[in-house]
């Protein structure tokens, strides 16, 4: 919230009663408030639209290998898409073809580049 004498204050304040928070002054509320009006928002649109306003897996998954092979970005992540996260993708999801490692470290199982 813009501090007392700033110019944007008024203008601030009168947005937030447009919206609706005028009788709200805390911010932690003012901002879970926004939030849930956000995901309801979010969540209303058709899946298409949402997944379109999140990052895509080539985005997201830079590069990837399990067991020592290359994995397939576009055919082994599938995409959940959640209200609150936007595109949210699962590798090693398909029920009947699951992978499962023997081995630890990054040569055999999940590594991230930092």
């Amino acid at each position: 919230m813009p501090s007392i004498g700033s110019p944007f204050r008024e203008d601030f304040l009168a947005q937030l009663r447009r919206l609706g928070y005028g009788n709200m002054t805390d911010q932690v509320a003012i901002t879970t408030r926004a939030k849930e009006r956000l995901i309801l928002r979010m969540s209303a649109l058709p899946p298409q639209r949402r997944a379109a306003l999140s990052y895509g897996k080539s985005e997201l998954i830079k590069q990837c290998s399990f067991n020592s092979m290359q994995c397939d970005i576009e055919k082994e992540f599938k995409l959940h898409i959640d209200p609150s996260f936007g595109n949210c993708y699962t590798f090693n999801a398909k029920p009947n073809a699951t992978l499962a490692s023997s081995r630890a470290g990054p040569s055999y199982g999940r590594w991230r580049r930092r």
